[in-house]
């Protein structure tokens, strides 16, 4: 597991390419940046009160640092619920900047880069060190509980 990547924008968008049914539709500017536009749509019967719910998102990915830059979803449904029968969202990301100063990525001063390798064998230390501390805690548990054979009868 890349914890790294378990929800950056970047991890978001390469996700959104590898589901089935998501296509690209053509570019459009958002917020003045040229950007892909996905579309994804979807339809099932819930057997619920909902009934037939379907769903159209868009996903409007920049061109120059493949961030998503808006997503919106309609959902309608042929029943209701709680008099409610359709749902629209819309997430948006505004004045995206890209001329950061390289000074912003600078290392402080005094950090030390640890290799990858020195971070995977300290975990591997932790979580062996972990799972031995559990395994005497269930040895000792299972030492200090009176066996049915040790218990006296009136």
């Amino acid at each position: 597991m890349q914890i790294n990547k378990l929800i950056t924008p970047g991890q978001l968008v390469e996700d959104l390419k590898n589901i089935k049914g998501v296509e690209r539709v053509g570019e459009a500017p958002i917020d003045g940046r040229n950007a892909d536009k996905y579309r994804y749509t979807t339809s099932t019967n819930k057997n619920t009160k909902a009934g037939e719910v379907k769903a159209e998102a868009f996903v409007y990915v920049d061109k120059e640092t493949g961030l998503p830059l808006r997503a919106e979803m309609l959902a309608e449904s042929s029943g209701d619920v709680k008099g409610v029968n359709a749902a629209r969202v819309v997430a948006e990301m505004h004045d995206l900047k890209t001329d950061v100063a390289p000074a912003f990525f600078e290392p402080p001063a005094g950090y030390e880069q640890v290799a990858p390798e020195k971070v995977r064998q300290q975990i591997d230390a932790l979580t062996s060190a972990v799972a031995a501390i559990l395994k005497a805690m269930m040895a000792n548990a299972m030492s200090a509980s009176p066996s049915p054979a040790a218990s006296v009868a009136p």
